[in-house]
């Protein structure tokens, strides 16, 4: 079978909903799908970022982008959307993150309009993260945006995926 999404949420402990949390969270939850996404030699076109509220409402938007696998560009996504999902009303309860569109690297054509003066540089840097992060441990090398959420969202068994203790597993 072909899979055609990568995704985490999680839900929130109760003294970690506030925004400032999700968002942590959400960073996180972005690094480990990010993590999955380059272990399969994938590239995503498509991220969407999903937020229950404690009234019960949902929240959320997708993203459309050139097709990429590097942490830099997926954060900037996420900081664009996370721009346009934040002046919602409310206390969120769970979080999510889903990358969809998925293309094998070997299949991707890069855009001719893009920037790709540092493609090759990002993208090597967020291989070198994974590295390191499995040689050394979870959460060995991580972005700013994730210090406070780094031991939440531990790994779990979901019903479509069965995690890689090797890669997933959290220090």
């Amino acid at each position: 079978t072909t899979r055609s999404s990568i995704g985490h949420s999680h839900v929130l402990a109760p003294r970690q909903r506030n925004i400032a949390d999700a968002h942590g969270i959400l960073c996180h939850l972005l690094q480990k799908a990010g993590t999955r996404l380059r272990a399969m030699n994938c590239c995503t076109r498509t991220m969407a970022v999903s937020l229950r509220l404690v009234s019960g409402l949902s929240v959320g938007d997708e993203i459309q982008f050139t097709e990429t696998s590097n942490e830099i560009e997926l954060n900037h996504a996420f900081s664009m959307l996370w721009e346009k999902l934040t002046p919602f009303r409310g206390v969120p309860m769970q979080v999510g993150v889903t990358l969809t569109g998925l293309v094998e690297e070997a299949n991707v054509t890069p855009s001719l309009f893009a920037e790709i003066e540092h493609q090759p540089e990002r993208q090597k840097l967020s291989k070198l993260i994974d590295e390191l992060n499995t040689r050394y441990g979870k959460n060995t090398v991580y972005f700013a945006t994730q210090h406070e959420a780094r031991g939440n969202a531990p790994m779990r068994i979901a019903f479509t995926h069965i995690p890689d203790v090797v890669m997933e597993a959290d220090a």
